[in-house]
């Protein structure tokens, strides 16, 4: 069995000049707190992000461009009590 290269991009893989663009347009808060001096780790509300196929994409550039920028993502729950908060 060939193994295909990964030396190529496939039209479905997005580029880390890509995944800066989409964050600096979509997400400029997350942007921001990535940017942070002295910060190492960022965090994502659980119900941040839904389950439509564009809000996964969003979220995968979010946790990616964190790791770009050298940063640890965490993630928090969501819990009951914040609910009733609502």
């Amino acid at each position: 069995m060939h193994r295909q290269s990964h030396t190529t991009t496939s039209h479905l893989e997005i580029t880390d000049e890509e995944v800066v663009s989409v964050v600096g347009e979509r997400l400029p808060q997350w942007k921001v707190a990535c940017e942070k001096p002295g910060a190492d780790i960022v965090i994502i509300q659980q119900e941040a992000f839904g389950r439509s196929r564009s809000e996964v994409f969003l979220l995968h550039c979010a946790i990616r461009y964190a790791g770009i920028t050298g940063k640890t993502v965490m993630i928090a729950p969501y819990s009951a009590s914040q609910e009733s908060s609502l």
